[in-house]
């Protein structure tokens, strides 16, 4: 199901020039080593990175920092009073949310998964510059911020594959002894991926490749059934499609479900460009 992807060295080019100024706090400069097909859909990246420290134990997610192709990076400056000076213009930066899927301190590396959507016409610039990244191509990364560990013994999820490298690290790192159950929609059984955990993990995988034509809200439907049946001192954690991550929302809100024992998010618009995958 999975199969490495090649990567060629690079001559010196005019992304890889020398940093000649500091970067702010937060924002961590980071540099291509490899990738490797995870699935059919999902490209894993791997990056060097100076310090890994801030990356471990803590908060999952960071904002990549995408140049336009084939300009020199102009990467934001510290603002007096804090924040970020942004460049604009023909150097503008584009932002995009994604999950650090695993750290690997031993090779100072961060790995992170991007989904090539399956959906035709969505635009997926974080996606882009993974089907084009070669050895040695720079970016930064801002964060790492937000997503941690649910704090529970108990979790059930309901996703569909721009959230799997999150659930991924999840389940890597929970403790042993917890419970988590899951419904995740990926376009078919090729798109599955092993979740060694710890812990106790089910995962009942829809597949989106078999529905009859035209057939919406399906993961919406079993999502909730999978929520109305939960325990209340359990942790739903719910991140998919904008439209199917509001009819659930709604029933935890119906519910007395509170943010305190939820996690819920939409990763993408079928109406807009996603968010590439967190």
């Amino acid at each position: 199901m999975s199969g490495n992807t090649s990567i060629q060295t690079l001559p010196k080019s005019i992304d890889q020039r020398p940093m000649t100024s500091v970067l702010p706090d937060k924002i961590h400069l980071v540099t291509v080593v490899a990738k490797e097909r995870v699935t059919p859909h999902m490209l894993r990246v791997k990056f060097a990175c100076a310090n890994v420290e801030p990356f471990i134990g803590g908060e999952m997610h960071v904002r990549l920092l995408l140049p336009r192709h084939g300009r020199l990076p102009v990467w934001p400056e510290a603002a007096e009073g804090g924040g970020f000076k942004w460049p604009k213009g023909e150097n503008e930066i584009r932002l995009r949310a994604y999950t650090i899927r695993a750290v690997d301190a031993e090779r100072n590396e961060l790995w992170i998964d991007f989904l090539l959507h399956p959906t035709s016409g969505v635009a997926t610039p974080g996606a882009d510059f993974a089907r084009a990244a070669r050895r040695g191509d720079r970016i930064a990364l801002l964060g790492p911020g937000s997503g941690r560990l649910p704090p529970s013994s108990v979790i059930h999820f309901v996703a569909d594959e721009t959230a799997l490298p999150a659930i991924a690290r999840i389940a890597a790192e929970v403790p042993a002894g917890t419970r988590m159950r899951g419904i995740i929609e990926v376009f078919d059984e090729a798109e599955e991926q092993p979740l060694p955990t710890a812990g106790s993990l089910e995962v009942r995988w829809l597949h989106r490749r078999y529905y009859p034509e035209g057939a919406k809200g399906r993961l919406a439907r079993e999502g909730c059934k999978l929520i109305e049946n939960a325990d209340e001192t359990s942790f739903i954690w719910v991140a998919c499609e904008k439209q199917d991550v509001r009819s659930m929302r709604n029933l935890l809100k119906t519910l007395g479900r509170n943010g305190e024992d939820t996690y819920v998010a939409w990763y993408w618009d079928r109406n807009l460009s996603p968010v590439d995958g967190l």
